[in-house]
């Protein structure tokens, strides 16, 4: 699968009669889509709801906003204590970022209109975190917040309120550095130092479950990402032997063995994201590139592709098939169009008799699937893998009918009309569908 441009004239494109229409290569790709301050050294980005886009930024200490035209929030301004490390991004999807800082032992509640640091969170929460050394935080579909702490080892379990709930230990030496939670509430930790998975799940009264060992992903694996692509899979991305590891979440504890992808040589996999429809995205630091796992196990080694310059330490998906990605050397944000989408517009008249090759032209991750709702005017058909019309058109009139253009990511649909005129020298009446004259 690559980025690519279909053509498919008489939607979105020039028309090409007596000859075959080609599709012309041209990726939906913005690169800088945006460029953030000097020195911001974005680490880890989201996508909300409506489409804003968030960046965690390591290097000054704060986060950005942008909206999806690329332009930054005017009232949102989010500076984070110096020397404070700030390590990890989540959000609650209800107006709450969610910021663990390493180096300050705590995580800051952030509204995400304002930028705001969360005052009432924080007063709740206070000195419980001190010395712990937080990693990573997520929060689940209830609202809970989940933090994964270094020392100790452990997951501490915080309220929507910002009090602690509850600490679950993990083993010894086992170095969690990531955690995710899925669509049912259960939690999991990608942990480092030995190579492992843990999962934490709730019964209905809320008590806890510890797998401390949930999935073993092999010596040396190293995980330092991780997340649960909402379809009854796991994946991290395992920097010590260059692979990403698919966990099949419907096996019981201890027996959930890996699957193991060994990435393209010099990868470093670095961070594993998902998006809705449950593709997982992968990016990978030493080839500036990502790759994709979609739900049904198929795997692409590349999908996107920055500069060797470029470092692009998250990605993120956005509900329209937007990949963003949060790029440390040069603190820019890339955009990348995966989902399909018409690159122009316009329509093609066709002639009684005379051969007609049309193709429209789409944007986004190949292969594609097309197909047409509605009647194509008689004598035409269409290529179901590029879209591409061709035929003799054999009546005259305005036939109108849709195109769908559909892919891994996501699908658009377009209305398209075309007019077929009579032959040269015709007495037919072209603007009726029946044949007719003197």
């Amino acid at each position: 699968m690559n980025l690519r441009t279909l053509a498919f004239l008489p939607l979105f494109a020039t028309l090409m009669l007596g000859g075959v229409a080609t599709a012309s290569a041209a990726p939906d790709v913005t690169n800088p889509f945006a460029e953030l301050a000097a020195g911001s050294e974005p680490s880890h980005i989201l996508v909300d709801a409506s489409g804003d886009i968030f960046t965690l930024n390591t290097g000054n200490e704060s986060i950005s906003k942008l909206h999806p035209d690329g332009t930054f929030d005017a009232i949102f301004h989010a500076e984070l204590p110096s020397f404070s490390q700030p390590n990890a991004l989540a959000s609650d999807r209800h107006g709450g970022l969610y910021v663990s800082s390493y180096l300050s032992s705590t995580v800051w509640r952030i509204d995400d209109r304002t930028g705001d640091i969360d005052a009432a969170f924080s007063s709740h929460l206070g000195t419980q975190l001190d010395g712990q050394l937080p990693q990573s935080v997520t929060v689940d579909v209830f609202g809970t917040v989940f933090v994964v702490t270094h020392s100790p080892e452990a997951v501490v379990r915080i309220a929507p309120t910002g009090d602690v709930v509850a600490r679950y230990p993990l083993a010894t030496g086992s170095g969690p550095v990531d955690i995710t939670s899925d669509f049912s509430g259960s939690v999991y930790t990608a942990n480092a130092a030995d190579s492992t998975v843990s999962r934490i799940d709730f019964d209905g009264a809320g008590t806890a479950s510890v797998a401390l060992r949930y999935a073993e992903l092999g010596s040396g694996a190293m995980p330092i990402s991780i997340v649960a692509d909402g379809h009854g899979m796991l994946y991290t991305a395992n920097s010590g032997d260059n692979t990403v590891s698919g966990v099949n979440l419907l096996l019981p504890a201890g027996s959930a063995a890996a699957t193991t992808t060994l990435m393209p040589p010099d990868s470093y996999p670095y961070n594993v994201t998902a998006d809705a429809r449950g593709d997982v995205f992968v990016t990978n630091l030493g080839t500036a590139s990502f790759a994709m796992f979609e739900p049904g196990g198929r795997f692409t080694p590349v999908v996107a592709q920055l500069s060797s310059d470029e470092t692009p330490e998250a990605a993120a998906v956005s509900a329209t098939g937007q990949l963003y990605t949060a790029n440390a050397l040069s603190s820019t944000v890339s955009r990348f169009g995966l989902s399909p989408a018409s690159a122009s517009t316009g329509a093609a008249d066709a002639r009684v008799g005379e051969a007609y090759s049309a193709a429209l032209a789409v944007t986004g991750l190949d292969p594609m699937a097309f197909a047409v709702i509605g009647s194509l005017p008689p004598g035409l058909t269409m290529d179901p893998a590029t879209g591409a019309l061709s035929g003799t058109p054999t009546t005259v009139g305005a036939f109108t009918f849709a195109v769908t253009a559909t892919n891994a990511v996501g699908a658009t649909s377009r209305s398209v009309t075309i007019t077929v005129e009579p032959a040269p020298g015709s007495t037919g009446c072209w603007y009726w569908h029946e044949a007719c004259g003197f």
